[in-house]
């Protein structure tokens, strides 16, 4: 499935505040990261970029807490809704049963499991078959999102065809959820030797038990809508993120999809356009100002960038040699934030409206892609 030099990489997001999602980003992996060292000479990290590793212990079965077991999680303000100011006469490409079901033609991919690792999933009538697998909330299962990001994000993937016409890529998929993130939850104690990047809850660590939870649970498809960006040099607690990633990729044949991350906030610094071609060699590894976690497993994870409705790079996709395909992110459209309706818009606490954009949105583009492939092809393995 790649037309190139095969390497690692990887990256990671979460859903945070209304001016990560105006500029289309992704809010902070829970955006929480732990740094241990790096080192920079007038703002550019001077070490050398070093490919992750899966080489790390795969995360115990626990619960998916934001920081230690023994974190509370509290609700910080209103939970974020949706909106609609549709033009039926102008639906964003790629998203009616008239675009879609060309890709059909095997099946809407009934039978297949897709976790979405995310900020929760709220069922409704347009998303009928989600099952909870893990919370950050103790006694909660993940059906529940006040962030209104999960159930967007599963709206773009499974949502099933409303009135308009409008529909999930994948409608016949059973959704998995687990929230293991969150903008408008905070924790009440966290565990010394963790870092956050951003507001709200989730960190490596609970993206790893995150993703181990979905694999048990029976997922042959794990969407990762969440980003976690840092300079290149920074080295990361992420041991048992590379476990998980191994545990899914090659322990279990679970073909992995992440967002590439937007440039704002939540990743700093673009990365270079691509490879000098002028230098035998260079895959574009050695230019990297910034990754996004769990993107840059590149081996190991299909990246997802985002593109506009004419089909070129969004200018707030995250680039970097990982990045394996890309997909609409501007403007699109998805269930609303109760699982029903339509909605092109994201309504924060303040009243603050923006477009659903960014590459979270992208990614269940090709995770519902993923899913009628290994629908229709059931021999081919995640690789």
């Amino acid at each position: 499935m790649r037309a190139r030099t095969a390497r690692r990489g990887r990256d990671g997001r979460l859903l945070d505040r209304p001016s990560a999602m105006r500029s289309g980003l992704l809010v902070p992996l829970a955006a929480t990261v732990a740094i241990l060292t790096a080192h920079s000479v007038d703002g550019q990290v001077a070490a050398a970029l070093e490919r992750p590793s899966i080489d790390g212990p795969v995360p115990e079965v626990g619960p998916i807490d934001p920081g230690s077991a023994e974190s509370g999680v509290r609700r910080d303000g209103p939970c974020r809704t949706t909106a609609a100011v549709l033009d039926p006469s102008a639906p964003p490409a790629s998203a009616t049963v008239d675009d879609l079901s060309a890709a059909w033609i095997h099946g809407r991919g009934e039978g297949q499991v897709v976790a979405v690792i995310d900020t929760g999933v709220n069922p409704g009538p347009r998303l009928p078959r989600v099952r909870g697998a893990g919370d950050v909330v103790p006694g909660r299962d993940g059906t529940e999102d006040c962030d209104a990001h999960g159930t967007l994000v599963a709206g773009v993937l499974a949502a099933s065809e409303d009135d308009s016409g409008h529909s999930g890529v994948a409608p016949g998929v059973e959704i998995v959820t687990i929230r293991q993130s969150s903008s408008v939850l905070r924790s009440t104690a966290r565990s010394s030797d963790v870092t956050s990047v951003g507001s709200g809850v989730g960190t490596l660590s609970s993206l790893a038990r995150a993703i181990r939870a979905a694999v048990d649970a029976g997922a042959g498809v794990i969407n990762i809508s969440e980003v976690a960006c840092v300079p290149a040099g920074t080295a990361l607690a992420d041991d048992t993120l590379g476990g998980a990633v191994r545990y899914a990729a090659v322990d279990h044949d679970v073909v992995l999809v992440a967002a590439a991350g937007n440039v704002g906030q939540t990743c700093g610094d673009q990365n270079p356009d691509h490879p000098d071609p002028a230098a035998p060699g260079d895959d574009g590894w050695d230019d990297v100002v910034t990754v996004a976690v769990p993107a840059w497993y590149d081996d190991h994870v299909l990246a997802v960038g985002g593109v506009g409705p004419d089909g070129s790079a969004a200018d707030f996709s995250l680039r970097g040699p990982w990045v394996d395909v890309a997909a609409p992110a501007v403007g699109l459209r998805s269930v609303g934030a109760d699982g029903a309706g339509v909605s092109d818009l994201v309504v924060d606490g303040d009243g603050a409206r923006t477009a659903i954009s960014g590459t979270s949105f992208a990614a269940p583009y090709v995770a519902g892609t993923a899913a009628l492939v290994r629908q229709a092809y059931p021999g081919l393995t995640a690789r």
